[in-house]
């Protein structure tokens, strides 16, 4: 039992070094002595009040915070303590701090083992407390003056002093006199140093405290608290013998009275002078009972339970708290209740534990001032009492449930993930199923939120992965309709920098049938590369593609290309554009195709110059069977005016059968033209060219054609006048051997009379010649003259204008 002296049995020490952690455990130098008194000043680097959510211990016993402050910027001070600790078995305990709504920071915490310390209820107003001051300090002093607190209210009381700061390295002395050595405790970052002291006072007063320090703090907070002790008392140890029994004297009982009698302390013994029962209650200065603690024993005098029971100063029921034991004496299980000023129940937490007496389990519920459960919060820990699991529910008035969460941890008390759901007030889950799970070092890994209709019907889900480092490595997005059916789909990939690489995204009809994907990929700094559409029909089918690439700066289109389908998913149009870095066409290609997915109308390219003006275009043309059948290639000028034309028509077997070229002037005017056709087996049968003047007038035309073997067969060409009036024409016809057989020559006049001069050959030999002369509205002479190879002789006649025999002159 407690100790009338107040003492400090041992200190209780520990912070997170260089760390930003979420909670930190604290193992004890040895076991707490059952009904002593346990304190702790908690700093941290949370700019928050209450920024400590619990305080728990592998013994199972409930810590109550007392009080919360919150600095000048990122610092908080609080103080919890545990009243009637429970003992261990011999084995040293481990306190754990966690801190509220998963928040990772800095944590310095100081406190002690005490005796003597007045047994009472764990709850914020207990008796045990007495008086508080507290300082909020800004920056850069060396001297930490508390203030006074109000009197105390008793002689024998604990006092203890600290004072947390945020700097590095500052060692802290209390100078205000009649305190223990400062216990000073700091990260190795720039957060939450502080110093802890207490001492032991008699007769009532104020009391205050003053520290100082080597360097000046950033911020800080000065505590002080005064505690109740026990009051030394008048009369005790009223004994009374055991039935006798020879040989032997045996204690039965005893009995403890404070005076003023506000404390009894009952025991009583069996046969054997072993306990049996403990019983001890304190009241007001009225009598009226404020606590009672009964402890049973087993019949070899090893605890089997206790129960404490605390009171308003009514006589009401304010909290109890009931523990069992195993057949060794540890702690097995316990219970604890609070209540309303009325008596009506507010919360219940139930703990288990190994055969060791480490904790296995909590679970808390609370309730409305109607007996009503608000929330329930269970925990369960490994065998060393670290905490493996928790899981919180909230309900309505109604007792209706509202959210659940549920978190589980690492064998080192780090999380390892949590799920939350939230409902609506007809308990159908509504908004979020939020799950995280996280790295060995308590960094979240991913996390999964889900939102709901109204009738509990999901309507999204996110998923997010991230690297060891805590940084964002992909998110994954559903949406559905209003059955469930899915809508849409987003995922996003990161760098190991968190920085943007990819994003996909699906549509989908209310059946769920694909309507439409969108894929964008990014450079290492997140600009975008590159987009990739694609929509379907209504059952799925593709009906369109459209990619898009983009410069370095991820402004301006590089390229797109485009495919559109039949309904049947079958390829029917494609289209290729290029651009400049400054987003300016460079070049389009064009393809269409039949119904069977066959090309079959246009492969149309252009080139473009980097002002946009087309330089080049091609146009290929095909069967039905996807051959090409003719190719027409243009070529412009940087002004955009034609300069070149090529035509190529191309057999079913893919041989050419005829090419037609044009090239013109920088002004756009005809220059030449060529004509050329061939035979099936590739062999050329004709070729006719075309030049023309600067102003696009023709100047003469010449054509080849040739036999089946690709042997000249005959040649025609035709001459023109400056205004394109034809002037003259020439034949020349050839043997199958290529030799010439005959040459027609025919001028004509201004008024187009024609002159001709007529040649035969054999063996290329000149055999005669023809000729008539114009004379202008006169008639004509017309002669002809025999080769030599004949006689020679010459027979002119005279024609008129109409080439009308007039008359004839023999020689």
């Amino acid at each position: 039992m407690n100790s009338l002296n107040i003492s400090r049995i041992q200190t209780i020490q520990g912070d997170s070094g260089a760390s930003y952690v979420n909670s930190l455990g604290i193992t004890l130098g040895s076991d707490v002595t059952p009904g002593n008194f346990l304190a702790l000043i908690i700093v941290t680097s949370n700019p928050a009040t209450d920024a400590v959510l619990s305080v728990t211990d592998s013994q199972g016993n409930t810590w109550v915070k007392q009080n919360s402050y919150l600095g000048t910027g990122n610092l908080s001070l609080d103080f919890w303590y545990c009243q009637n600790a429970l003992g261990n078995g011999g084995v040293a305990p481990t306190v754990t701090i966690t801190l509220k709504n998963g928040q990772f920071n800095t944590i310095s915490a100081v406190g002690g083992e005490y005796s003597g310390i007045i047994v009472g209820a764990p709850n914020p107003n207990s008796f045990q407390v007495d008086k508080t001051v507290e300082v909020k300090e800004g920056s850069f002093v060396t001297s930490h003056p508390s203030g006074n607190t109000g009197t105390t209210a008793q002689n024998n009381e604990l006092v203890i002093a600290a004072y947390g700061y945020t700097n590095n390295g500052i060692t802290l002395t209390e100078t205000s006199g009649g305190y223990s050595t400062v216990v000073n405790r700091s990260n190795s970052t720039q957060f939450t140093g502080m110093g802890y002291c207490d001492k032991v006072v008699t007769p009532t007063g104020t009391q205050s405290a003053t520290f100082s320090s080597g360097g000046s703090s950033l911020e800080g907070i000065i505590y002080v608290v005064t505690i109740k002790g026990v009051v030394p008392i008048d009369y005790h140890a009223k004994i009374k013998p055991a039935p006798f029994s020879p040989g032997k004297r045996q204690l039965k009982s005893s009995f403890i009275i404070q005076n003023p009698f506000t404390y009894t302390n009952t025991a009583s013994f069996t046969v054997d002078g072993l306990i049996k029962v403990i019983q001890t209650n304190t009241f007001t200065a009225d009598g009226i009972i404020l606590a009672t603690t009964t402890a049973t024993f087993t019949t070899d005098g090893i605890i089997k339970a206790t129960s404490t029971k605390t009171f308003t100063s009514d006589g009401i029921i304010l909290a109890t708290t009931t523990a069992t034991f195993t057949t060794d004496g540890i702690i097995k299980a316990t219970t604890t209740n609070t209540f309303t000023a009325d008596g009506i129940i507010l919360a219940t937490t139930t703990k288990t534990f190994t055969a060791d007496g480490i904790v296995l389990a909590t679970t808390t519920y609370t309730f409305t001032v109607d007996a009503i459960v608000l929330a329930t919060t269970t925990k369960t820990f490994t065998a060393d009492g670290i905490v493996l699991a928790t899981t919180t529910k909230t309900f309505t008035t109604d007792g209706i449930v509202l959210a659940t969460t549920t978190a589980t941890f690492t064998a080192d008390g780090v999380v390892l993930a949590t799920t939350t759901y939230t409902f609506t007030v007809d308990g159908i889950i509504d908004v979020t199923g939020n799950t995280k799970t996280f790295t060995a070092d308590g960094i979240v890994l991913a996390t999964t939120t889900k939102t709901f209709t109204t009738d509990g019907i999901i309507l999204a889900t996110t998923t997010k992965t991230f690297t060891a480092d805590g940084v964002i490595l992909a998110t994954t997005t559903f949406t559905f309709t209003t059955d469930g059916i899915v809508l849409a789909t987003t995922t996003k990939t990161f760098t190991s920098d968190g920085v943007i690489l990819a994003t996909t995204t699906y549509t989908f009809t209310v059946d769920g049938v694909i309507l439409a994907t969108t894929t964008k990929t990014f450079t290492a700094d997140g600009i975008i590369l590159a987009t990739t559409t694609k929509t379907f029909t209504t059952d799925g089918i593709i009906l369109a593609t459209t990619t898009q690439t983009f410069t370095v700066d991820g402004i301006v289109v590089l390229s797109t290309q485009g495919y559109t389908f039949t309904v049947d998913g079958i390829i029917k149009v494609v289209t290729t554009d290029t651009f400049t870095a400054d987003g300016i066409i460079l070049a389009t290609t064009t393809y269409t195709f039949t119904a069977d997915g066959i090309i079959d109308a246009t492969g149309n390219t252009k080139t473009f110059t980097c002002d946009a003006i087309v330089l080049a275009t091609t146009i290929k043309t095909f069967t039905a069977d996807g051959l090409v059948m003719v190719i027409t290639s243009e070529t412009f000028t940087c002004d955009g005016i034609i300069k070149a034309t090529t035509t190529k028509t191309i057999t079913s077997d893919g041989v050419i059968l005829a090419t037609s070229t044009q090239s013109f002037t920088a002004d756009g005017i005809i220059l030449q033209q060529q004509t050329k056709t061939f035979l099936t087996d590739a062999l050329i049968k004709s070729i006719t060219s075309l030049p023309f003047t600067a102003d696009g007038v023709i100047k003469q035309t010449q054509g080849f054609s040739f036999t089946a073997d690709g042997v000249i067969k005959a040649t025609t060409a035709f001459t023109f006048t400056v205004d394109g009036k034809i002037s003259g024409s020439t034949q020349v016809m050839f043997t199958c051997d290529g030799l010439i057989k005959q040459i027609n020559n025919t001028q004509f006049t201004v008024d187009a009379i024609v002159l001709p001069t007529v040649y035969g050959a054999a063996g290329g030999r000149i055999l005669g010649t023809t000729g008539l002369f114009n004379q202008e509205d006169q008639p004509k002479s017309l002669y002809t003259q025999v080769s030599p190879l004949h006689d020679e002789k010459e027979i002119p006649r005279l024609v008129n204008k109409d080439l009308d025999l007039l008359d004839i002159f023999t020689h």
